[in-house]
């Protein structure tokens, strides 16, 4: 798959479309449109970081109006490069809301756990 296509078909992604819609419409098995179209947003489970996931993030809050999203979604689309470009080239790990909390939960447990272990701490430091 040459690179303008694989980047027409995130644009399309990007506007809403389903990977099995664009994956009829190229005539590319859904699998591996699915494949690179993550790996080329940095959307895979182990992977989910950066401005874009940020941003997916963002879209889906409840809070924003249809139009809003189409909003947003439209700056994605016309800054993707820009923002893959920046989110390739700088060594700093951005985490959406969910991720940042979900490896908080991994790191420190349940948040009862993580005050008892603060606490038991405070004690020793404290005799």
């Amino acid at each position: 798959m040459s690179p303008e296509i694989l980047d027409r078909i995130c644009l399309l992604h990007l506007q809403g479309q389903t990977i099995r819609s664009l994956a009829r419409q190229f005539e590319i098995p859904k699998s591996t449109l699915h494949h690179h179209v993550k790996k080329r947003l940095g959307d895979r489970p182990h992977c989910k970081q950066g401005t874009i996931a940020i941003v997916d993030e963002y879209t889906r809050s409840p809070r924003l109006s249809q139009r809003q999203r189409q909003e947003v979604r439209q700056w994605m689309v016309t800054n993707l490069d820009r923002i893959i470009e920046v989110d390739t080239a700088h060594d700093v790990r951005l985490l959406s809301s969910r991720k940042e909390q979900s490896l908080t939960n991994s790191e420190c447990g349940r948040v009862s756990d993580f005050r008892g272990n603060l606490m038991k701490q405070r004690d020793v430091y404290a005799a």
